[in-house]
């Protein structure tokens, strides 16, 4: 169960303004939508957001997987802006801009994973069982709507990696390594 440990860290160093717009402003939608659209979803509408789902999520992952191959193979000798520490801290220890992207990028991994998960379920549930019975039918709902939510949290983790490394890269660190006191 050590997949527990990025997830942990993730939530450690998540400040309020990114837990807002990463979980609660996905939620706000995702309950929106439920309350407003659920009506007028039915299964078909389901099965052909599950199968286009499926590739969004694959494409999602892939994206997520080549980012870290290419970051973890950034030579942080010549990248000093990697090594800089930031304000975030793990068990009172200061982490740096290297760890909290590799962080995110890692959290989104195990997420964007546990949404293809259930959207296999959903596809199996749909495809299985007795979808007349009202009560399959409601779970079949209930995990598209966590599916829903999951990737709009997973597409704005993303922006915000993208966002992040943007930053690190060109506005805030740069300062400080251009100061003789930062580079060692």
């Amino acid at each position: 169960m050590d997949f527990r440990i990025p997830i942990i860290e993730y939530f450690i160093v998540l400040k309020r303004n990114e837990f807002i717009y990463e979980w609660c402003f996905p939620l706000a939608l995702t309950t929106s939508l439920y309350f407003l659209c659920n009506d007028y979803i039915n299964t078909e509408f389901v099965k052909f957001f599950i199968s286009t789902t499926i590739s969004l999520i694959a494409i999602l992952l892939g994206f997520t997987i080549a980012a870290i191959a290419i970051f973890t193979t950034a030579n942080q000798d010549r990248t000093p802006v990697l090594k800089v520490e930031s304000e975030r801290k793990i068990l009172g220890k200061s982490i740096t801009y290297f760890t909290l992207i590799y962080m995110n990028f890692v959290f989104s991994i195990i997420s964007g994973t546990a949404i293809l998960m259930m959207t296999i379920l959903n596809l199996f549930l749909l495809s299985s069982v007795n979808i007349n019975n009202p009560y399959m039918v409601k779970i079949v709902f209930i995990i598209f709507f966590l599916i829903v939510f999951g990737i709009l949290q997973n597409i704005l983790l993303s922006l915000r990696n993208i966002t992040s490394l943007y930053l690190i890269f060109r506005v805030e660190v740069r300062k400080k390594v251009s100061e003789p006191s930062d580079i060692q």
